[in-house]
C-alpha cells in the first residue's frame, strides 16, 4: 500500500470520459441545423461547453468540432482545465450584461463536481453580486448518475446525438440541488518522528453520494485499471445499437467489484470497529446491529449507474435532492452488493429495495484506521486514521430538461421529472437565495 494517500487519478474526473466512437450513416442535416439555429434564436440563451479531453483520443476532436459547428455564435467550448478561468470569466461578463447563460459540463460525476465546485469559488470573484449560471451535463463518464437523475440520459453513444443535447440545453428550466461539504482531517500523516504543527484538512464538495468501505475499494481498482491502455480500450468499446450505453468497461466493474470469488479477501472486513458515526448534534455515537463493510451517504434517486435503491413511493414520499438531509444505507457484505444490483439494475425489480437507515442534516465520522473513500465518481485511499464531516455548503443551479416536447428529456428509466418538482422554475425563491448566500459566507469566513 501507499505510504500516505493516493487518488485513483490526477485531474479530476479525466479516466471517467469516453467520447463516442464514430458511427457511419449519422449525420446532421441542414434543415436539423437551421432548426437548431432558430431555437438558438427563440431561447436567447448562451451556451458555455466545458470538455474534459480525458486521453485526448481523435474521437474527443471529432466531438469538440461537431460541438463548434452546432454551437456557431451562440456559444463557446472550453477544454478543461486551460480553459477554466476564461469560460467562466465570459459567463461572468455575460451575465452582468443581462444575458442568458448557461453551463454545459462535459464528462462524467467527476467533471460535474469540478465545474460546480469552480464556480463557487468564484463567488466573490467573477459572479460577484449576480446569480451562478445553471448547469448542464452531457454525460461522457460511467455511472453519470446526476446526469440520469435530472433527465439527460445515461450517456452519450453517438456525436450525432449532440443535436438533441443542445435542444434539452436551451428548453431545459432551472431546479435547485443541494451541495455538500466535506471536511476531512487526517490525524497523522508521517512517521511519529516527524511532528505535526497544526491541522492539516481538505476540503471537497459533492451532490450525489459519499461512500467508505467496500464499493470505493472497487471504484478506486477499477479507476487504477482505467489509465492502463488496456482499461482505455475497454471503456472504449461499447455493444451494438440499441444497447450502445453498454461499454466494455462493465468488465472491469465485474472483476475489481465485489464477486463470489473475492468475498475472503481483505474488502470484506468490517468497518464497525474502525468507524465512529455522529448525526446532527447528537452527541453519542451511532451503533450499528450487524457488522457493515459499506457506509454509503447518498443525495439522488440514482445510484451505481441508475439504480433506484428505495423504491418509488419511498423516494416520493422521503427523498429530495434539495431539503438538506443525506439518505444514508449500509451494506454487510459482497453478497449484499451483489444482491442488490441482480435486482435492481439487472433485473429492475419493485422488491429489494434498501433500508434507509438514518436521514441527517450533518454527519462527523471518526476512522481509527486507513480506508478507501469516494465522492461522486472520485475514489481515492488515506492510509491514515481521520476525521471527516459532512455538513450542506449551498444549493446549486442545474438545468432539468422538460418531460415532454422538443427538448424533453430522458425519463423512460427509473428516475422520474416529478422527483425534482418541489424546486421548478427558471429562479429560486428569495428565502433561497438568501440561504444560499449565507451559507456561502459562513464557508468563506
Amino acid at each position: 500500500k501507499p505510504s500516505i494517500a493516493t487518488p485513483a487519478n490526477e485531474l479530476p474526473g479525466s479516466t471517467d470520459v469516453s467520447f463516442p466512437v464514430e458511427v457511419r450513416g449519422h449525420r446532421v442535416t441542414v434543415n436539423e441545423y437551421n432548426e437548431l439555429q432558430t431555437s438558438f434564436v427563440a431561447a436567447g440563451r448562451y451556451l458555455i461547453a466545458f470538455v474534459n479531453p480525458g486521453s485526448g483520443d481523435q474521437s474527443g476532436k471529432r466531438f469538440e468540432r461537431l460541438f463548434e459547428a452546432l454551437l456557431g455564435q451562440n456559444g463557446k467550448i472550453c477544454k478543461l482545465p486551460f480553459d477554466l478561468d476564461s469560460g467562466l470569466g465570459l459567463a461572468g461578463d455575460l451575465l452582468r450584461q443581462h444575458r442568458d447563460v448557461a453551463i454545459l459540463a462535459c464528462g462524467g460525476d467527476g467533471t460535474v463536481t469540478w465545474i460546480l465546485s469552480e464556480l463557487n469559488a468564484r463567488r466573490e470573484t467573477a459572479f460577484k453580486d449576480i446569480r451562478l449560471p445553471p448547469v448542464g451535463i452531457i454525460p461522457l463518464g460511467t455511472g453519470n448518475d446526476l446526469a440520469r437523475s435530472l433527465g439527460w440520459g445515461p450517456a452519450l453513444t453517438d456525436n450525432f446525438q449532440l443535436l438533441s443535447y443542445v435542444q434539452r440545453a436551451l428548453r431545459a428550466e432551472t431546479v435547485l440541488l443541494d451541495q455538500w461539504q466535506l471536511t476531512l482531517r487526517p490525524t497523522h500523516l508521517l512517521p511519529p518522528s516527524l511532528r505535526q504543527r497544526g491541522t492539516v484538512e481538505f476540503v471537497g464538495y459533492f451532490t450525489n453520494y459519499f461512500s467508505v468501505g467496500m464499493d470505493a475499494h472497487t471504484a478506486y481498482e477499477v479507476g487504477r485499471v482505467r489509465s492502463s491502455a488496456l482499461g482505455k480500450c475497454c471503456f472504449r468499446t461499447r455493444c451494438c445499437p440499441p444497447c450502445r450505453f453498454l461499454h466494455g468497461g462493465l468488465l472491469c466493474y465485474a472483476l475489481n467489484g465485489p464477486n463470489c470469488a473475492r468475498c475472503l479477501c481483505c474488502r470484506t472486513r468490517a468497518l464497525n470497529e474502525d468507524l465512529e458515526v455522529k448525526f446532527d448534534d447528537d452527541p453519542g455515537t451511532i451503533t450499528f446491529p450487524t457488522s457493515i463493510r459499506q457506509f454509503t451517504l447518498t443525495n439522488l434517486n440514482s445510484y451505481g449507474a441508475g439504480m433506484l435503491l428505495y423504491g418509488s413511493e419511498t423516494v416520493s414520499s422521503q427523498v429530495s435532492p434539495n431539503d438538506g438531509k443525506l439518505e444514508v444505507f449500509t451494506r454487510h457484505g459482497p453478497y449484499a452488493v451483489i444482491g442488490m444490483t441482480l435486482a435492481k439494475k439487472v433485473l429492475k425489480a419493485p422488491c429489494g429495495n434498501v433500508e434507509i437507515a438514518f436521514q441527517p442534516r450533518r454527519v462527523e465520522m471518526r476512522l481509527k484506521k486507513g480506508q478507501h473513500f469516494q465522492m461522486d465518481g472520485e475514489p481515492w485511499v488515506l492510509n491514515a486514521a481521520c476525521t471527516a464531516v459532512i455538513e450542506r455548503h449551498t444549493k446549486v443551479r442545474m438545468l432539468c430538461p422538460h418531460e415532454e416536447g422538443q427538448g424533453a428529456g430522458v425519463w423512460s428509466g427509473c428516475q422520474k421529472r416529478h422527483f425534482w418538482n418541489t424546486r421548478q422554475g427558471s429562479a429560486a425563491s428569495t428565502g433561497e437565495q438568501e440561504l444560499c448566500a449565507s451559507l456561502a459566507s459562513q464557508r468563506s469566513t
